[in-house]
């Protein structure tokens, strides 16, 4: 036996009737991918079973596999081909990625077809000319009235889960015609509730092909997304010109001043949505811990980031998030390239913007910390060199000497800060990233 699944038969639920159809296909490619073999579906009805009920007839959604291999076969990679041809209005989102040359230049020669439009998060890790690496403060500009247009024909995806909640939303509400979605491995990854085709590649071999295989076609579908950039970074700039001091304007003056070639690891969801706001081309790399961890071992994971890479490691992380693992602190191998910054807002912030706690009386008993955390305390905890990070952030990156035991730097900040909509609504809905 392959897989199991269990279903209910009653649809009662808005997603159930998804739900069904997703383990179906996942069913029927699971037991004819690879070495054929059977599959257990069962399905729970309850009583009376004698019951009937009218069920409308609806035209169900069959997703396919190109079986796995570096590069598609012949014949599939024609299909593929014209079928990305067919598409007037392309949108290809890219989640957390390890950084690839080949990867990137595929990207970019897809993304200056006028029918293209390449978005990549912040720990895509694909930077270059046409990409768009700030998605929410992007997507925030878009009025309703002009949705459709934005609405993607062909959606590709491809690296983990993804951070935006914005773009997801978006998508499940405007579903494309046709999705592909690029990973290795049989799992049936549906996030926008589309798929038409899983395929079981390895993304940077396959789009090099295809890159090289399709044209341009008459299109003002990337010039549309390509404008509303441009307005967003005004609009972002001029409001973080003018706002006071809070997290927005700190990660404003942080995230400019590292060095270029540093590794960033960014501790959980709240810092890696902030820095979804910002472009920060120069790092080496982006990482962050989120999803499942959250904050348990943010520390650890990147003082461990590290130990293996030859370029200086930051960690931007909550007073919250440092708290918790500070034991991450007591490692025998801490690198001198390992530098935190703590942002000390009064820790739990992000349940303020998280709709299932904004509203709770508990909130401020329960979800959040309200106390300061002595920084400077736990640096001298663990003998490590510590100074509040004021203005100018440039000079304390400068700072970095080789022969000290890592740096560790904090900022205070306001608790409440409230985003205005054009920054993105990166913090709304829950962090459910597993949703698929």
């Amino acid at each position: 036996m392959k897989r199991s699944y269990n279903l209910r038969a009653e649809l009662s639920l808005p997603m159930d009737g998804w739900y069904f159809n997703r383990c179906i296909n996942d069913a029927l490619l699971t037991s004819l991918s690879g070495e054929k073999g059977p599959v257990h579906i069962n399905i729970a009805v309850s009583e009376p079973l004698t019951q009937e009920m009218d069920m409308p007839s609806v035209r169900e959604r069959f997703v396919t596999r190109i079986p796995s291999s570096n590069i598609p076969d012949e014949q599939s990679m024609k299909l593929l081909c014209d079928e990305f041809m067919s598409a007037r209005k392309v949108l290809v989102l890219v989640a957390f990625s390890q950084p690839d040359e080949q990867l990137s230049q595929a990207l970019l020669r897809l993304a200056e077809l006028p029918q293209v439009v390449v978005l990549t998060e912040s720990i895509a890790n694909v930077r270059g000319k046409n990409l768009i690496p700030t998605i929410d403060r992007v997507y925030s500009v878009i009025d309703k009235a002009e949705w459709e247009d934005y609405a993607p024909d062909l959606l590709i995806t491809l690296g983990g889960s993804l951070v935006s909640r914005m773009i997801k939303a978006f998508l499940r509400q405007h579903k494309p015609k046709l999705h592909w979605r690029i990973s290795q491995g049989d799992h049936v990854v549906d996030t926008m509730q589309s798929l038409t085709c899983h395929i079981d590649s390895q993304a940077a071999s396959f789009l090099e092909v295809l890159s090289r295989s399709v044209f341009p076609i008459e299109s003002d579908y990337s010039m549309l997304w390509h404008r509303k950039e441009v307005i967003a970074t005004r609009l972002h700039d001029d409001y973080i010109a003018h706002v006071g001091w809070c997290d927005l304007k700190a990660f404003s003056l942080i995230l400019p001043a590292i060095p270029p070639g540093t590794a960033l690891q960014l501790s959980n969801g709240t810092t890696v949505r902030y820095a979804q706001l910002f472009k920060c081309e120069q790092v080496l790399r982006s990482d962050c811990n989120r999803g499942v961890s959250g904050i348990d071992g943010s520390t650890s994971t990147a003082a461990g980031a590290a130990c293996v890479g030859e370029e200086m490691t930051v960690l931007i992380t909550g007073d919250m998030s440092f708290s918790y693992d500070v034991n991450g602190l007591s490692s025998t191998y801490l690198s001198p390239r390992f530098k935190i910054i703590v942002m000390c807002n009064g820790g739990g912030g992000i349940f303020r913007f998280i709709k299932p706690t904004s509203d709770l009386p508990e909130l401020e008993t329960c979800f959040e910390i309200h106390r300061d955390i002595s920084v400077e305390k736990y640096a001298d905890l663990f003998v490590i060199s510590s100074s509040m990070m004021k203005n100018r952030p440039q000079r304390y990156f400068l700072s970095f000497s080789p022969r000290k035991i890592g740096r560790l730097y904090w900022r205070s900040t306001p608790r409440m800060f409230i985003m205005p909509r054009f920054c993105g609504d990166t913090f709304a809905g829950r962090d459910n990233d597993d949703n698929d």
